[in-house]
């Protein structure tokens, strides 16, 4: 039981069993040290989730309709997936999930495609809080490991690990590596009918014109690459020009 909380990699199915424990279980795990929180976290079900999600909208200030969009195409998308917990809610779900609500079966008719990508925001929205909301429960937890040294408990205060933003500005955006895959794919020389299957887009226009980017590098490599202006002389002809002087 001590791997769950010192921080080593557990086996799938331990933590598949922590995860099914009862709730009042886990939380006592955890207040006795067995049990990592994170566990704790990923054992909630994914409606308690969403029921939490569904507060922070609304104390944010969305309009009622907003609030109750978003939550129910969520709840789609977990119950046409049919997953339990976070950890089931993997993008192959998901996309899966977003396919069955477009094409629709024999007795559901399938959704607009404005409609789907409306889930799929919503989807997004939900698992940004959670990346998130996690993120904060780690740090709480790091600078609670400090609490019995006064001096790391006030290097760690200061510092800006495992928060949203440090101070260099930088963020956790794992979309961004989006980017970083799409523009590598296009640079390998493959033609735009294979890029824009590979990022799995609908147009062109956005695989090139928004996922892939340039740097100097690139624009000075192609500027070297473009032909001399001066006009080019057959060899024999150049030396001959040398010999007698006329080769300008």
């Amino acid at each position: 039981m001590a791997v769950l909380s010192c921080g080593d990699t557990p086996d799938a199915s331990l933590v598949r069993w922590a995860q099914n424990l009862p709730k009042n279980l886990q939380v006592r795990m955890v207040k006795m040290g067995l049990l990592n929180g994170r566990f704790a976290s990923a054992g909630k079900l994914l409606a308690e989730h969403v029921a939490e999600w569904e507060k922070v909208l609304q104390a944010k200030g969305n309009t009622p309709g907003h609030v109750l969009r978003y939550k129910a195409d969520v709840e789609r998308i977990v119950a046409i997936s049919k997953s339990k917990y976070l950890a089931d809610l993997t993008p192959s779900h998901v996309q899966r999930a977003l396919a069955t609500m477009r094409d629709g079966n024999a007795k559901t008719p399938g959704l607009s495609l404005q409609t789907c990508n409306h889930a799929l925001r919503a989807v997004k929205s939900f698992s940004k809080w959670m990346v998130a909301d996690r993120r904060a429960a780690a740090r709480k937890a790091w600078l609670d490991e400090a609490k019995d040294n006064a001096e790391l408990r006030r290097e760690r205060d200061e510092s800006d690990f495992l928060v949203a933003k440090d101070a260099s500005g930088c963020v956790a955006d794992f979309h961004a590596l989006r980017h970083t895959y799409i523009t590598r794919v296009v640079k390998s020389g493959v033609t735009v009918k294979m890029a824009q299957e590979l990022a799995r887009h609908s147009t062109p226009v956005l695989t090139l014109g928004v996922y892939s980017h340039i740097g100097l590098h690139d624009t000075s490599k192609a500027v070297n690459a473009l032909p001399s202006l001066k006009p080019t002389v057959p060899t024999t002809q150049a030396v001959q020009l040398r010999k007698t002087g006329t080769d300008g």
